[in-house]
């Protein structure tokens, strides 16, 4: 449990650089929220 949540805490330290990422790679902003919300699904899903 407590890696999870070190997981997800340095996933949110750095959430607008990944989503700034995600969006560089794609014209359709819609797709990059739903990329990076299923990182974050996978990452917690573990």
């Amino acid at each position: 449990m407590a890696q999870d949540s070190l997981l997800m805490s340095a996933l949110n330290a750095c959430r607008a650089k990944l989503s700034a990422f995600i969006r560089g790679r794609t014209s359709i902003r819609e797709d990059a929220d739903d990329i990076l919300q299923e990182v974050t699904y996978k990452l917690h899903a573990g």
